[in-house]
């Protein structure tokens, strides 16, 4: 009976440690950017939204590479709904970063195009 409440405890406490471990990563950052008008722009504006995407990249893959390190450990105590919506808010956040970097790369080519 006592091997069993000791068991029981250890397995409490590593479960809440893996919890708490795995939601030290927070939420994920804002995206407040705005991307200029690349035909509009002036070369500050530009310079300034490349300033605010270098930010934004760098909390997203701040918060993207703590969430690969508790991938296993979240995922195992989730049922498969919540695996995929997980999965999805992952992909969802990548996905957000790529977009970003790509417009702003697509307002400079063509602010580099008209000056």
């Amino acid at each position: 009976m006592r091997l069993i409440v000791i068991i029981s405890a250890m397995f409490f406490v590593l479960l809440n440690s893996q919890t708490a471990h795995a939601e030290s990563c927070g939420l994920p950052p804002v995206n407040n950017v705005t991307i200029p008008d690349g035909k509009t722009a002036t070369r500050e504006t530009i310079r300034h939204a490349v300033q605010q995407v270098e930010s934004f990249s760098s909390e997203m893959d701040i918060y993207l590479n703590c969430q690969d390190n508790n991938r296993d450990s979240m995922l195992m105590y989730m049922n498969k709904e919540q695996q995929n919506r997980w999965n999805e808010d992952y992909d969802n956040n990548v996905e957000t970063l790529s977009t970003l970097q790509t417009s702003l790369n697509e307002q400079i080519r063509i602010f580099n195009a008209d000056n």
